[in-house]
Parts: structure tokens; sequence; C-alpha cells
């Protein structure tokens, strides 16, 4: 019996063993290896899909804003000579398409010499002007220095002025009788007025620059308009999500645009250069300078008659007779043609009313400056537009239901 069992004592471990690995070999996965609870919890974390999906959009989103950021920051330098280039090819196209009409068709030849004729038309006067007031003024320097120096005295009809005819008399009469000793007792005043001229002088010189080089890339931008308004139009889509909603979005900003120059800048320019003409016969000094007050009193819809009444009054106290009066009657015509130009050429052809047009021009001018003037204008419309557009589809809705 004892060898008996300890002969069977090995089969029967054998047969044990066998069995026991059978049944291993039928129990399931999940039997063989118990997983561990936190190991559980952590692979249901990994193969969550919608945890996974919301921080890969938060990176993509971070990644993508970075990338923004660095091409603005990159290109910052060129963004306002090429904003600049972009409002201006957009307001001269409709020129620059009949000038290719009369031209064969060509349209680098047409970009060109509007390129060039603006350039002209820009750098010519600045530079002239420029040489002019430095001859001037090195001159009068010159005689000062010598003692030559000599300014005519002012007209007793200067006293009747109201409020100030008084005290301009009385410091012009003294400037007159003895310039040297009128600027040394107002060395103070002098000298800031001369530090005040140089850094305007030197902004005028950085405008000019910049508004040359924005001239070079709009008749850059002139041939490709076709080009870029696709691109544009697709942008402006795939923005709204509604191809028609995007060309209605694109084509507000064009018109937005064009309004702006036809009725604020350019009635602005139609004022001045008209001022300046008839007042160039008068022999009024300074004249680029009233001129260009004028533009910008325009521009800000002030009265233009702030710098035109002292100027006619200028005109009165050296011109005697009947020219002076005709100059003023015509000065002050002037002055007020902005009243029947404006309604006439802002608004013109575009579905914004022109209150909201005007409010994004200054609006915008107040806060960004003068190229405000038309960025202003174009988020002002395009937020009107939106705007009408949700109020429309609501009351379809209601009307609907």
């Amino acid at each position: 019996m004892g060898m008996h069992e300890k002969g069977q004592g090995p089969v029967s471990s054998v047969t044990s063993g066998l069995t026991a690995r059978q049944g291993f070999a039928t129990l399931p996965a999940k039997q063989l290896v118990a997983p561990l609870p936190g190991r559980n919890r952590m692979a249901s974390q990994k193969t969550n899909p919608s945890s996974m999906s919301v921080y890969d959009m938060a990176i993509r989103l971070l990644l993508l804003l970075a990338l923004l950021w660095g091409v603005l920051y990159i290109v910052q330098p060129f963004l306002v000579p090429v904003l600049w280039a972009a409002i201006l090819a957009i307001a001269i196209y409709p020129l620059h398409q009949r000038l290719q009409a009369l031209l064969g068709g060509r349209q680098r030849l047409a970009s060109t010499l509007i390129t060039l004729l603006a350039l002209t038309g820009l750098l010519v006067p600045v530079a002239l002007g420029s040489l002019s007031t430095f001859e001037s003024v090195s001159g009068q320097l010159a005689q000062l220095e010598q003692g030559t120096l000599e300014i005519a005295p002012p007209r007793e009809k200067l006293r009747d002025w109201p409020l100030v005819g008084e005290r301009i008399y009385s410091a012009w009469e003294a400037l007159a009788a003895d310039p040297r000793a009128y600027l040394k007792a107002h060395e103070e005043t002098v000298r800031k007025t001369v530090h005040t001229a140089i850094a305007a002088a030197e902004g005028l010189l950085e405008g000019t620059l910049l508004f040359a080089v924005s001239l070079i890339i709009m008749g850059v931008f002139l041939p490709a308009a076709g080009r870029w308004s696709l691109i544009f139009e697709r942008l402006a889509a795939r923005l709204s999500g509604n191809a028609e909603m995007g060309r209605e979005l694109l084509q507000i900003s064009i018109d937005s645009i064009r309004s702006v120059a036809n009725g604020v800048v350019g009635v602005a320019i139609i004022q001045g250069v008209a001022f300046g003409l008839v007042s160039w016969p008068m022999g009024v000094p300074y004249l680029a300078l009233w001129a260009g007050l004028v533009m910008l009193l325009t521009i800000l819809q002030l009265p233009a008659l702030i710098v035109i009444g002292p100027v006619i009054a200028y005109v009165f106290a050296q011109t005697d007779g009947i020219q002076a009066t005709v100059y003023a009657i015509i000065a002050v015509l002037i002055g007020m043609s902005d009243v029947v130009l404006k309604p006439m050429l802002l608004g013109k052809g575009v579905v914004i009313p022109m209150p909201v047009i005007l409010i994004g021009a200054l609006g915008g001018m107040f806060s960004m400056g003068l190229i405000g003037l038309f960025t202003g204008t174009v988020i002002v419309s395009l937020g009107y537009l939106l705007l009408r557009r949700w109020l429309d589809s609501q009351a379809e809705a209601v009307r609907e239901v």
C-alpha cells in the first residue's frame, strides 16, 4: 500500500498538472490575468476619444494662433503700405479698366502709366515745395544775420479786426521795426516754433515716402486684380459659410472704399485745389499750407470757412476795391461746395446708408488715423450689413411660424 501510494504519487501529480493546465487553457483571457484597478482606469482614459479630441483641438488652435501672430509680427513693417496699396488699387481700378480699354487691353502698360502719373503728382510738388521753402528760409536767415531783412509794415485796416486785430497789429509792427530785437525778445517761442516746424517736416517726408512705396505696390496689384478678387471672394465665402454672402460682403467692402474715396477724399481734394487756384493770383503767402488745411477740415467734416475766413480777411487787408470782394464771394462758395458735392458722391451706388458710411469714416480716422477713413468704413458697413441680415432672418422665421 505504501509503495503503491508512493508509486502513484508522481503519476497523480503529473495528471493533476495536466488537468490544471487543461483547466487554465479553457479559462477566458480575463480570468487568466486579473487587471489591476488603477491600470484599468488609465487604459480607459487613454482610449477616450472625446478627451483626446479636445486636447488635440486646443493644441492645434494654440499652434495656429502662434503661427498667425508670427506672420503678423514679421509682416508688420509692410502692413500699412500694403493696406494703403490695396485701398488705392480698389479706388483706382475703374480708371485702370478704362485706360486699359484705350490701350488695347494692355494691363501692365495701363498700371505702369497710372503709377508713374501718381508718383509724379506726389513727389514733384513735395520736392518743389521743399526746395522753395528751404531757399526762402535760408535767404531770410542770411538777411536776418546781416541786418538787411525787411518786413512790410501792417496796414491800418488790421486794427479793425475783431478780438485779435490789435494784438496782431502790434506784434507785426514790432517785428517790422526791428526783426532781430523782436526775435531775441521772443527767443523761447521762436525755438519751440522751429522745433515744431522741423518735426512737421520730418513727418511730411516720412508720410510722402510711405505713400510713394504704397503707390509702387499698387502698381503691382492692379494687373492681378482679377486673381486677388477671386482669392478674397473665396476667403469671404469660407468665413461666412455661404458663397453668395461672401460675394456680397466683398462687394460691400469694395463699394464702401470707393464711396469714401469719392465722397470724402475726392470732395476734399476738389475744395483744396479750387481754393488754391483762386487764391494764387491774390498773392496769399504759404498758399499750399492753407489749401492743405482746407482739405483736412473737409475730411474731418468741419467747415472749410474756418481757414478761408481769415485768408479772406488778409486779402481785404492787402487789396482794395472790387477784386477782394469778388475773391471773397468765390472763396465762400468754394468753402460751402461740400454741401452740394458730398450728397452727390458719398454713398452713391452703395446699399449702405450715407450716415453709416460717414460714421465709419470719421470714427475710423479718429481711432486709426487717415487710413481709418477706409478701414473704419469697411468695418462699420460690414457690421451694419450682417446686423440687417440677422434681423431679416429673424423676421422671416417669425412669419413662417
